[in-house]
């Protein structure tokens, strides 16, 4: 645990612990989600189906005339939320070797997360792409990595990101359920009719 992460733990406890009091199910329910995601170590398809589970649960809702539903509308939430050129490591967290000079943003793994979201979904073979292997050397130092590992990191920092930007934004009450998320998001006119008409 660096120095930082032990800051930002301080100074959030209080709100988190309110949220974990509270009747805020978008935000207890990602959490709780995400959790469970974490503690899977053998089964990468659960992992990725909770971890795109929680990011539903923030940003959908289920209503009759469809406004807040569908990973197009849950994309633009998400860029819109967290910042398209996020990326997804910290600075530092990974050497750039690593990244092949191209640094994962959620701008541009958010396609491909769906694609995988949707294949498991819906029960289709993930195609090869995602697991091909490719090394990089640094010293005495050899790192195996894949599309998959990536898309799995994204999917749990969007989910960590935006719990936390709920809480350090004091975002909690617009979080408390469906009603109210969809409320805040139709207030930026992050809806499908609305986008339509624009491209957020």
């Amino acid at each position: 645990m660096r120095n930082r992460d032990i800051a930002e733990l301080q100074s959030l406890a209080p709100k988190y612990l309110a949220g974990l009091a509270g009747e805020y199910w978008k935000f207890r329910m990602p959490l709780s989600l995400q959790d469970a995601a974490h503690f899977i170590d053998n089964q990468w398809k659960a992992r990725m189906s909770l971890s795109c589970s929680a990011i539903e649960s923030i940003f959908s809702s289920q209503t009759q005339d469809h406004e807040h539903s569908g990973g197009r509308l849950v994309k633009a939430r998400i860029k819109w939320f967290l910042g398209e050129n996020t990326s997804i490591y910290a600075p530092g967290d990974v050497p750039s070797f690593v990244l092949r000079g191209k640094e994962p943003t959620i701008g541009n793994v958010l396609d491909d997360l769906y694609d995988v979201r949707n294949f498991l979904a819906h029960g289709d073979r993930v195609p090869d792409k995602y697991f091909s292997q490719f090394s990089h050397s640094a010293g005495y130092t050899t790192t195996e990595t894949n599309q998959l590992a990536v898309l799995e990191e994204a999917a749990s920092f969007i989910v960590r990101a935006s719990l936390i930007k709920m809480l350090q934004d004091d975002l909690l009450e617009n979080f408390k359920g469906g009603p109210e998320s969809q409320a805040y998001f139709t207030k930026y006119g992050l809806v499908n009719s609305r986008l339509a008409t624009s491209n957020p």
